[in-house]
């Protein structure tokens, strides 16, 4: 064996060591630093989203991002419980994620005044939306095997699972198998092996207590029941909820998982023993902090026409993650026009008569990547012992060197990264953005007739299944349903006798959207004082008002609300403004709407 040749053995070797030390440690497979980046990241989508505007506009000035919420532990499954009491343990004073109170922080009436700075009423739990929406960010990594299914496969992004096929299974089963099980893991296969259910499995699962299903469901009750205490008790899960969206979509702007690469997330971050992670969360973190997000060049600064305040990216979670339309989704911008550390082309033999675009050619050979970045992409300099791989876009993809067998490898270096942080930061801030404004959806154009008692709501094609419930909710905040209608189509609908002649004093009227189980946005809610004196005429900030058609030709038409006789209206005449638009009649009125949370303890 040649001194060369027992050199690269020893280096081998020496490095399957290490990364063994390391992985016999269970280590968290961040992507952007939970404490850090993420909050960032999930604050500017709030801020650049119309969810703090819908919700003002909705409650008549009463609720906002930063109306406080209280959260009962007493309504928790144990698991749920638990996972939170650890996410309230584990934030750190600075990341705005904390919340007062919650069992055992009010030490009793006779202490000191000073040491119940944080009590809360019993052992209720309190905090803004903002604060519940950033704490759902830490409850998402908790217990760490969470992050698993914050990945996609390389090769079938579409796929419900995904394979990291770089490790050797025998490291993997070690890492797992002490983490959690041993040899009994191992032996009942329940030990971690390189694969995954993905995110867009995760995105459909109807029992994980922080998946999307279980927001819908907190969304409806949140407004459907009876009392505000459940209501908001429900609001803040659905928040927490949401904020553990963001973190798995916003982990997919992160080209490691974006493209399945679980083996980037233990790489060699310095000469320390065991200190290994992924090296663009470390200089993300470093750079940029709980501030001084980076903006694409093309939106800086930031005007506020480039917000696209109110407006989904697409229809969809999964067409967020996936694609649809014009828009091409996180895993084409991030896990196709990006190479992540363990996901590089291998290296290759060049010839130093080729042109630096052939060269290229070379190095992409079988690599997954956009055919934008792949044309035009070229070798910088070439031929060199060192350059960078610039794609079609003109961005650095990596940097190569030419090895001691003159094969040309590819890494990623500072200048790399820096582009990486650049461009997918305010990707993934404008994930999040339409991400809340599509799951806290805004109301449709709507007329309100305060002296017939009447409005006229057009559904539009986010609620054209919804059902319409009424609701009347007097000065404690108790709520009672009074009808319910289905609305079928993107027509407009006249509802009549939406709230009775008289009404207790105090009272307003809730009018709650939601739609069936599965279709996004869930839920919206529009409070409607009746002793306004003027008509109004509302629609979601930062979406155009539609104006009413003259004439309509399909649609159910009008329901009756509060107070109305209990009959179907096939016969009635359409009177006033509705009458002279064209728009049909319909009746659904019901006694009530079951508002039973299910939420009690497992």
């Amino acid at each position: 064996m040649t001194h060369r040749e027992s050199r690269r053995s020893w280096t081998r070797w020496s490095a399957g060591l290490s990364l063994m030390l390391a992985l016999a440690t269970p280590s968290p497979a961040h992507a952007w630093d939970p404490s850090t980046t993420h909050l960032a990241m999930l604050e500017r989508s709030v801020l650049d989203s119309a969810m703090h505007l819908r919700w003002m506009e909705a409650s008549l000035l009463q609720r906002g991002v930063f109306t406080p919420l209280r959260l009962d532990p007493e309504r928790l499954p144990p698991a749920t419980l638990r996972a939170v009491q650890l996410a309230v343990r584990s934030v750190h004073a600075a990341s705005g994620a904390q919340v007062l109170g919650g069992p055992g922080a009010c030490p009793g009436a006779s202490a000191p005044e000073a040491t119940r700075a944080r009590c809360v009423e019993g052992d209720l739990w309190e905090g803004t939306a903002l604060s519940w929406m950033s704490l759902g960010v830490v409850v998402e990594t908790m217990p760490t095997e969470r992050l698993l299914h914050h990945f996609v496969d390389r090769n079938d992004p579409s796929a419900s699972a995904w394979t990291d096929d770089d490790l050797p299974r025998g490291i993997l089963r070690s890492k797992h198998g002490r983490a959690g099980g041993g040899l009994a893991a191992r032996a009942t296969g329940s030990a971690f092996e390189g694969t995954g259910r993905s995110a867009l499995a995760w995105l459909a699962d109807e029992h994980d207590p922080w998946a999307p299903p279980a927001l819908a469901r907190h969304l409806q009750r949140a407004s459907l029941a009876p009392t505000q205490a459940e209501r908001d008790h429900h609001l803040a899960l659905a928040l927490i909820c949401t904020g553990a969206l963001l973190h798995v979509l916003q982990d997919l702007s992160v080209p490691a998982h974006a493209r399945g690469d679980v083996s980037a997330m233990f790489l060699p971050l310095s000469d320390v023993p065991g200190d290994r992670g992924l090296p663009l969360q470390e200089l993300a973190r470093d750079a940029y902090g709980r501030g001084g997000l980076p903006v694409p060049v093309a939106l800086s600064p930031r005007p506020a026409e480039a917000v696209g305040r109110g407006i989904s990216l697409a229809p969809t979670l999964v067409g967020h993650v996936l694609g649809h339309g014009d828009h091409p989704g996180l895993v084409k911008e991030a896990g196709r026009r990006y190479f992540s550390e363990s996901s590089l082309p291998g290296p290759r033999t060049v010839a130093e008569a080729l042109d630096p675009g052939a060269a290229a050619a070379v190095v992409l050979e079988g690599a997954v990547l956009d055919p934008s970045e792949r044309e035009g992409a070229r070798l910088s300099a070439w031929p060199s012992e060192r350059g960078y791989l610039i794609g079609g876009s003109g961005r650095p993809l990596a940097a190569f060197y030419v090895d001691e067998r003159e094969r040309v490898r590819l890494w990623l270096d500072r200048r790399v990264y820096r582009t990486q942080m650049q461009q997918l930061v305010p990707l993934g801030v404008e994930a999040g953005r339409s991400v809340i404004d599509l799951v806290h959806g805004g109301w449709p154009a709507m007329r309100v007739d305060r002296q017939d008692r009447s409005i006229v709501i057009e559904p539009g094609t986010a609620w054209k299944q919804a059902m319409l419930t009424i609701l009347v909710q007097d000065g404690s905040g108790q709520r009672q349903a009074k009808a319910e209608v289905e609305l079928q189509g993107e027509a407009a609908h006249r509802v009549v006798d939406v709230w009775g002649a008289e009404l207790p004093e105090g009272s307003t009227v809730v009018l709650v959207l939601h739609n069936p189980a599965g279709v996004l946005p869930a839920v919206a809610e529009m409070v409607i004082d009746p002793r306004q004196v003027e008509d109004d005429a509302d629609a979601s900030p930062g979406v155009p008002k539609p104006t009413l058609p003259r004439a309509r030709t399909q649609a159910p038409g009008t329901t009756r609300g509060a107070g109305a006789p209990r009959r179907a209206v096939g016969g009635e005449t359409p009177t006033d403004e509705a009458a002279e638009a064209g728009v049909p009649e319909q009746a659904a009125p019901v006694e009530d709407v079951a508002t039973d949370d299910g939420d009690g303890p497992e």
